[in-house]
């Protein structure tokens, strides 16, 4: 009796070992089933745990495996222990519960990237941080006269005072984070790269750099360009020429530009207006990178004093105004279709100039 009784355990502890093994088999399995068909990111809400990741998931429509799966199989593979950690995260394609669970537990968050390129204002970097997803909009209503303020920073005008660059940041993130970080960078860079800078340049500080920076963002995207550039702007400031820069000009109307630069922009009276200043406008007007700043600190030498566009982003430089008159003959008054620029053409110089002599003596 007693033997049949120890067969009949032995049996009964057999078949729950078997059913346990097929239980947790089938367990293995549909947690190593690819679910995933596509990437995506999932967002764990604070609070979220092996308990109710099932719900979070589920509200997602991204998987409706009940928790007891979640917690039978984190015992059997000795994850038990691990938190899932609150985020967005990069789910891969063909992912299973198994990876999911990998990844949870990671705490490595998805990192969402926006790009604030060299030229841009910034107004249009607030407008492109706005429309960023997943970053929240701290800075709504803030403008380019507000933002420093804003920020604690000490500087009346923010323009120029961001470095472009892409950052990467995480879901719910502040704009007004991304900004200093743009903010400091720049500075880190300037401070840097001024402690190197050539000998006998026009600058009384790394600001009136920066402004130079600003102009040659603006000029030139072709990286062969920006010291032949800055050393137009270098040399003119040293002879006391004006620097006669149309983004200055653009910058300076406005709202009042309306795409196309005209005879009538030039002789607009702002403090921004190069072809009617001396020296260098303000303030920067535009974000910069690196490059931008180092040409400005490293003109190229010579006796080029003069440059127009050719249209297609490059441009012609000349060391005598003859020349450049010539430049702005072939390349201006041809009106090309996919010209985007318009410099002064020969007679504008001269009427621009007696502009300035009359206001000078009123």
């Amino acid at each position: 009796m007693m033997k049949q009784w120890i067969k009949y355990v032995i049996s009964m502890l057999v078949c729950l070992g078997i059913a346990l093994a097929i239980f947790c088999g089938i367990i293995i399995y549909q947690m190593h089933t690819p679910i995933v068909m596509q990437q995506s990111t999932i967002e764990i809400p604070k609070g979220a745990s092996l308990g109710n990741i099932n719900v979070v998931l589920s509200a997602q429509q991204v998987i409706t495996h009940p928790a007891v799966l979640w917690k039978i199989y984190a015992c059997v593979t000795r994850q038990s222990t691990l938190s899932i950690r609150a985020g967005e995260y990069l789910i891969p394609k063909g992912s299973t519960a198994a990876d999911m669970l990998k990844i949870f537990t990671s705490g490595k968050v998805f990192q969402h990237k926006v790009v604030l390129p060299p030229g841009i204002t910034v107004n249009k970097a607030l407008s492109i941080l706005a429309y960023s997803p997943k970053l929240k909009n701290d800075l709504k209503g803030v403008s380019v006269a507000t933002l420093a303020k804003h920020l604690g920073i000490k500087h009346v005008w923010s323009e120029g005072l961001f470095y472009a660059d892409t950052y990467f940041y995480t879901a719910h993130s502040n704009a007004s984070t991304i900004m200093l970080r743009a903010y400091q960078q720049l500075k880190r860079k300037l401070n840097h790269l001024w402690q190197n800078k050539a000998e006998h340049l026009p600058y009384k500080t790394p600001y009136e750099a920066l402004i130079v920076a600003s102009l040659i963002a603006k000029e030139t995207g072709i990286a062969e360009e920006r010291r032949k550039i800055s050393g137009i702007f270098v040399r003119r400031l040293q002879q006391g020429m004006r620097l006669q820069s149309d983004p200055t000009v653009i910058y300076g109307a406005g709202c009042h530009f309306k795409g196309k630069l005209t005879y009538h922009d030039l002789r607009r009276k702002t403090v921004y207006n190069t072809y009617l200043i001396n020296g260098l406008p303000p303030t920067p007007i535009a974000l910069v990178t690196e490059a931008d700043i180092d040409a400005a600190l490293h003109p190229l030498e010579g006796k080029v004093l003069y440059f127009v566009a050719k249209g297609d982003g490059t441009h012609v430089f000349s060391e005598t105004l003859q020349d450049q008159q010539q430049a702005i003959n072939k390349y201006q008054k041809q009106r090309r279709a996919d010209y985007h620029s318009t410099p002064l053409n020969n007679n504008n110089y001269h009427a621009v100039e007696k502009e300035v002599s009359n206001a000078k003596q009123r």
